[in-house]
């Protein structure tokens, strides 16, 4: 499969998609104690029909911004992005 690695200069959220089997999956974390908002993904930013497979926030409100230490695993929905 394959890997790309967004936003690499952002000091508080690791983003990154992984693809493979026609599958393509969306991860977010923040990996600070204070809340962080999503850099800007472009294409790759999360959309309202991915679907979450593991959130470790689930009463967060899914919106542009994560809490402190949280991560989203998203499927994204129908088609690869790029």
């Amino acid at each position: 499969g394959d890997y790309r690695l967004l936003a690499p200069a952002h000091e508080q959220v690791f983003a990154y998609v992984r693809e493979t089997s026609g599958e393509t999956l969306l991860v977010l974390a923040n990996w600070s104690s204070a809340p962080a908002a999503l850099p800007e993904l472009g294409p790759d930013h999360p959309a309202p029909d991915d679907e979450p497979l593991l959130l470790t926030h689930p009463w967060a409100a899914p919106d542009d911004a994560l809490a402190p230490w949280e991560s989203r695993v998203l499927r994204r929905s129908g088609h690869t992005r790029r």
